[in-house]
């Protein structure tokens, strides 16, 4: 199974490659039941008797652009639907949505992040989640983008429009003026940044590990340029969390930050401050994920951004891919139909297309195309891995939510409170091997 994903994820960016920002062509359940099968390209245009008010809710600022947008969208093509968004914050999100399902205030449609996080299972232990597997047709999506959808047989989330990935951006004007190439290789990366700190004094690479999703995402990078054969082998299910290639890499991570890679404050500055401090063109890299590839020029339109994947030993680069979701429906909405109207609409080929249109992201569904000629660049490596936040919570023990334990305690490594030998023995200890 976890051939088929490499193998169809593949093909979807190997006709994104080709067409250079044209056309582009998980798990448990692979498709939705029949009833759920809808044309897409075009949503119901089924009206309410009469106006209606729905309210919605998104997690995070940075993806208010396009929600505004998929929001004016959807009431142009249900006049007698308005939308009232809200836009939370990532810290603040999970408290929030719990607090208003306990006081039976919860919005009617809002945005789950699927297994990926506690708040859409904690939503459902309440009897908060609609189940959406009659509804949301999933034709074109790759099983292996749907998995995280689903919580004990029941589609609880839409599926997100975009395949999250990861890159080294760089600032293409400091490269120039210092005579800096993108490296070809895992040494010549090394020696670039050493270069940096010796002529410039200059933190070579922004990134940060405040919490557990950041430190993924840098962690994510190192791997994929270390151990990419630890991350294969354990997505063909014959390596373990105690393989030694896997502390390697963490290890090597260690070695970077204490010869001053990441400077001083990649444990303390959140995302928006590290995000801003490489648009400022204060570092000439940045770690960051494919979602800031549209917020890097709202600071700095001036800035020249380009994007490489740390090459490994012998030059091979990996993409690492996560999916992304969409929204729920709350059980307890008064206007349950109006609701899944508006998700069929939202996971329609032109809100889809308009998502990826304004955040310049990889789409995640076949019929889909890229925007941007940078994230054709980011999409562009050697082979294709999973996150490891993906691959820690394949195959867990009864009881056990290693991803869970990720976020808490992955931080505490960084801080210095567990060694990494801890931190990943305890995520070692939580796995079921014999799931495979």
């Amino acid at each position: 199974m976890r051939n088929v994903l490499r193998k169809v994820l593949s093909l979807l960016l190997a006709a994104t490659i080709l067409l250079s920002i044209g056309g582009c062509a998980s798990g448990t359940q692979s498709t939705t039941t029949q009833a759920a099968v809808q044309n897409t390209t075009a949503a119901t245009t089924a009206k309410p008797a009469e106006k209606i008010t729905l309210s919605m809710w998104e997690s995070d600022p940075l993806w208010e652009d396009q929600a505004r947008a998929r929001v004016a969208n959807i009431e142009e093509h249900f006049e007698n639907i308005k939308i009232e968004l809200e836009i939370k914050t990532t810290d603040q999100y999970p408290s929030l949505l719990n607090t208003a399902i306990q006081a039976g205030a919860c919005p009617d449609i809002f945005y789950t992040n699927g297994t990926k996080d506690a708040v859409a299972k904690s939503a459902n232990s309440m009897g908060a989640l609609m189940d959406l597997t009659p509804y949301i047709d999933l034709t074109g999506f790759d099983p292996a983008l749907t998995g995280v959808l689903w919580i004990d047989g029941k589609l609880l989330t839409s599926p997100g429009a975009y395949m999250a990935t990861r890159a080294v951006y760089y600032n293409k004007r400091l490269f120039r003026e210092n005579g800096w190439e993108v490296p070809k290789t895992l040494s010549e990366f090394e020696a670039l940044c050493d270069q940096i700190i010796a002529e410039t004094g200059m933190v070579p690479v922004q990134t940060s590990m405040m919490d557990g999703w950041l430190c993924v995402f840098t962690m994510d990078l190192v791997l994929a340029a270390v151990s990419p054969d630890f991350m294969q082998e354990y997505e063909n299910g014959t390596a373990t969390l105690s393989d030694p290639r896997l502390l390697a890499a963490f290890k090597k991570f260690e070695e970077w930050a204490a010869k001053g890679y990441f400077g001083d404050n990649y444990k303390s500055i959140d995302r928006p401050g590290f995000v801003m401090n490489f648009a400022k063109e204060n570092t000439p890299m940045c770690f960051s994920g494919s979602w800031n590839m549209s917020v890097f020029p709202q600071s700095n339109d001036q800035l020249e951004l380009g994007a490489f994947h740390i090459p490994g030993p012998t030059g091979k680069t990996a993409l690492i891919i996560t999916p992304s979701c969409g929204y729920s429906i709350y059980t307890k909405t008064k206007y349950p139909e109006e609701c899944i109207s508006v998700l069929q609409h939202l996971n329609s080929t032109e809100s889809l297309q308009m998502f990826l249109d304004i955040t310049g992201e990889l789409p995640a569904r076949q019929g889909l195309t890229p925007s941007s000629e940078l994230g054709v660049q980011v999409g562009q490596a050697d082979v294709m891995l999973q996150s490891i936040m993906e691959l820690i919570g394949w195959w867990p023990k009864e009881g056990e939510e290693p991803r869970l334990a990720w976020n808490e305690d992955a931080v505490k490594w960084i801080g210095g409170q567990l060694t990494i030998e801890e931190f990943l023995g305890q995520l070692d200890s939580m796995q079921d091997y014999s799931l495979r």
